[in-house]
């Protein structure tokens, strides 16, 4: 109980003023506080006002920080988008050359395709000269 009772109740006991928080440095007994308290109203006000005015400008000083911080990001990311949309832009027309591409090999496979000569096993090297004056083409049967 003796814990308890120096904690909350005792009239001897030391405590801090309750604007300890504003700056108020008063220690007191605690049987003593009510007067000072009331004694130092005008005291314990301006210290809570002038408390609140500094909380205000760091919150400003935060605030400004943020926004900064804020634009950089923006700047950042807007450059990030421009670059993802250039490079977007380019891939678009790659697909279309690329598509392009695509649809004239498909029509060059629905075409017939030219006459290839393909010389008959038999024949000899001599005949070679004949075929390649005529213009035909040779090419080597696969060997698998």
């Amino acid at each position: 109980h003796l814990p308890k009772h120096l904690e909350e109740t005792c009239p001897r006991q030391v405590i801090k003023c309750e604007f300890s928080y504003a700056g108020c440095e008063v220690e007191c007994q605690r049987q003593h506080m009510q007067t000072h308290l009331e004694e130092n109203v005008k005291v314990h006000l301006k210290k809570v006002s002038y408390r609140t005015k500094q909380q205000q400008s760091q919150m400003q000083l935060k605030i400004e920080h943020q926004q900064e911080e804020m634009e950089k990001y923006k700047v950042q990311t807007d450059c990030e988008l421009e670059k993802q949309q250039s490079m977007n832009e380019q891939l678009q027309k790659q697909i279309v050359a690329l598509m392009s591409a695509l649809q004239r090999v498909a029509l060059d496979v629905k075409k017939p395709l030219a006459p290839v000569f393909v010389p008959p096993p038999d024949i000899v090297m001599t005949d070679f000269e004949k075929h390649k004056n005529e213009g035909d083409r040779w090419f080597s049967p696969p060997f698998y």
